[in-house]
């Protein structure tokens, strides 16, 4: 990221990495993204970003953080207790000047702030023209600007995205943060298995309806089958009768699928008269790709069990034995749920998922890595061994 630090020639090292200002109230001890402000502050500098924090106790700063602010302003504050630097001298700070607090500055001093204006008015009623007048004079005097700092969408469109061709394996779910280029997984490659974690409202059910259309546009109703597990109903007429092999909205419909899906994977496991190269080219048995698409798993395994139970001695077979599971699941108490034995046996072989908004409190639920508040849509892609990276997922619009 050099063209930043490439747009400051004349600019002097600075001493410090950050300035944190006290006193000024900006709801800083709600903002979501805390942990990204406190990374900022710690590697800003190396790009020429600096970090100018505003909070009403020095104690709202987290500890982890306070070393990035090599710089503090206090101004007064309700409690002389509360500073930092010296309580008597808080003392002394009037409560009728504006601007007026202490610095740590060459020592602990008193100083006070001056106007943000250039104009040589001294009034303070029409600050906001003041500040126009200084933004309008600096923007003549440096014309030089850095470069614009591109972020994800907040909408990203399924027809954005590269249309999946007949025989791909990859399957554009979005757009990552790490290019802005197309996020896809590879259900048919390295990677047959996906789970999908998040709040409710934030994109789960979308993204399962865009991997089926996505593996559908790759695969014939002679090489594809879905199974579709789905209590509330949320994807109905998703997939096409031609590759719909079973749709299961109870418990006792799912365990009776479930058993005759895993009596047909038994079949397909390699015998010893199986050879080496039938095993590398996965030619031993015929038949289609199953994938076994879950919504809301969080309803289908609760404490009087789980009917998808028997698919979890064929998880690490997967790709060579032609099954796909992918699960969508709520992030509440999924601290306690990836202990359940088939998402258990899931994070073992170490399956990837998206993680949308969560409670980064449930834990390292996927892969070692906790959710994060997230805005809608957008995703953390943890592949094997961790490495996050944000998607916005496509919306379907359908």
């Amino acid at each position: 990221m050099p063209a930043p630090r490439a747009a400051f020639p004349r600019r002097s090292p600075a001493t410090s990495s950050s300035s944190s200002t006290g006193g000024a109230p900006s709801g800083r001890s709600t903002t979501r993204s805390k942990f990204v402000i406190g990374d900022i502050a710690a590697r800003g500098l190396n790009y020429g970003v600096h970090v100018v924090l505003a909070v009403t106790q020095g104690m709202q700063v987290r500890m982890r953080m306070q070393p990035a602010f090599g710089g503090r302003l206090e101004l007064r504050l309700n409690d002389s207790f509360d500073s930092s630097f010296d309580r008597k001298l808080m003392e002394q700070v009037p409560k009728d000047t504006p601007g007026r607090g202490l610095t740590d500055v060459d020592g602990e001093l008193i100083f006070q702030a001056a106007l943000p204006r250039i104009d040589g008015e001294p009034d303070a009623d029409d600050i906001s023209g003041g500040i126009a007048h200084a933004a309008a004079q600096v923007s003549q005097r440096w014309t030089t600007q850095v470069s614009k700092v591109q972020v994800l969408p907040s909408l990203v469109r399924v027809s954005d995205l590269p249309k999946p061709q007949s025989g791909d394996n990859a399957i554009p779910v979005g757009l990552s943060e790490i290019n802005l280029g197309p996020a896809a997984i590879d259900p048919f490659g390295s990677s047959p298995h996906l789970l999908v974690y998040g709040d409710g409202e934030t994109g789960k059910t979308n993204i399962l309806k865009v991997i089926a259309k996505g593996m559908m546009a790759t695969r014939t109703p002679e090489q594809l089958g879905f199974v579709v597990v789905d209590y509330r109903r949320t994807m109905l007429d998703v997939i096409p009768h031609d590759y719909l092999l079973a749709y299961a909205t109870s418990d006792q419909q799912t365990r009776q699928v479930t058993s005759e899906i895993s009596g047909s994977l038994r079949q397909r496991i390699p015998g010893p008269d199986v050879t080496s190269e039938q095993l590398r080219n996965r030619t031993w048995w015929k038949g289609l790709e199953v994938v076994v698409l879950v919504d809301d798993f969080d309803l289908v395994a609760t404490s009087s069990g789980n009917p998808l139970q028997e698919y979890v001695e064929f998880v690490p077979q997967g790709r060579d034995l032609g099954l796909h599971l992918v699960i969508a699941r709520r992030t509440g108490g999924l601290g306690r749920a990836i202990f359940e034995p088939l998402l258990q046996r899931l994070g073992d072989v170490s399956t990837p998922g998206l993680m949308f908004s969560g409670d980064r409190m449930e834990g390292r639920v996927l892969n070692n890595v906790a959710p994060a508040n997230l805005p809608d849509g957008r995703a953390l892609y943890v592949p094997r061994g961790g490495g996050a990276s944000q998607v916005q997922t496509a919306l379907d619009e359908e």
